[in-house]
Formats: C-alpha cells, sequence, structure tokens
C-alpha cells in the first residue's frame, strides 16, 4: 500500500530568556533519520542531488523525486546565529536543512536578560513511492549558555 502524505511545515514556538551576562545558545539534534519499524526510512532533507544542507548552508526547499521519495528537514526563525546569522531566513523566504546527531544552532542570544520568541520550523514532505507507515525519531533541543 502507498500513500501520498503532503505536510505544510509546523513549528514548535520556543520563548527563552537568560540571567547570564553573555546570553545563551538552543541546539537541535536528532538520533536518527525517521525510521519505521520495518528500518525503512525518510531521509533527511536534501537539493534531490545527493547534498545535503546542513546547518552552516541551509537550502531552499525542493520536494522530493521519485528516487528519494520523502525528505524530513529544518528551519529557524532566529537572525542572530553565529557565522552569517540569518543563514536560514533572508530575502523573504526561509531555508531548510537536515538534522542530524550532532547539535547545531537554532537560536542564539548575546545578552543579559533578553526574552526571546524563535521557531523551529519542521518540514515534511513524502511522494507515492514512500512506502506507508509509522516512522519516528526522538529529537532534542538543548538551551547553554554563550561562553
Amino acid at each position: 500500500m502507498r500513500a501520498r502524505l503532503r505536510f505544510s511545515p509546523s513549528a514548535l514556538k520556543i520563548i527563552t530568556s537568560t540571567n547570564y551576562d553573555q546570553g545563551f545558545q538552543i541546539l537541535v539534534s536528532q538520533d536518527h533519520d525517521l525510521l519505521a519499524a520495518d528500518g525503512t526510512s525518510i531521509k533527511g532533507f536534501d537539493n534531490n542531488g545527493g547534498a545535503e544542507p546542513t546547518n552552516t548552508d541551509p537550502q531552499l526547499w525542493v520536494d522530493p523525486d521519485v528516487t528519494n521519495k520523502g525528505f524530513f528537514g529544518y528551519s529557524t526563525t532566529n537572525v542572530n546565529l553565529s557565522t552569517n546569522g540569518d543563514r536560514f531566513y533572508h530575502g523573504g523566504r526561509n531555508y531548510f536543512a537536515k538534522l542530524t546527531t550532532t547539535p547545531s544552532q537554532l537560536a542564539r542570544e548575546t545578552q543579559y536578560g533578553i526574552d526571546s520568541t524563535n521557531y523551529l520550523i519542521f518540514k515534511l514532505r513524502t511522494n507515492f513511492y514512500q512506502k506507508a507507515d509509522a516512522y519516528s525519531n526522538n529529537i532534542t533541543i538543548s538551551m547553554i549558555s554563550n561562553y
């Protein structure tokens, strides 16, 4: 049985503040790609050419083709990231990356007492060729102080 699933982006609202003088970072990671019980997976977002956009080089979203079947990726609304702070949102468009097992920066504030609202945007797209099943993984969101 095959199903065509099309999900619009969904978001997790993260509201933070700090009493640390130098601010904080929010990091995101996953334990593995989305997996079904039989080992079938929905892979992390790529551009249908095998290049998997990373946290340091996110790309505009493209839907999966016949070869790839499905993608799962993320974006953020924070524009104060270390190195190229607006890399996930510029020109009025969101850019997406593949989640990895390495914690990657989702948000950053550099001052004491900043009340900050950020959104972690998830996007999942599958096509007719993706096996219909229940897929899961664990996503970890961490908040650490800037050193």
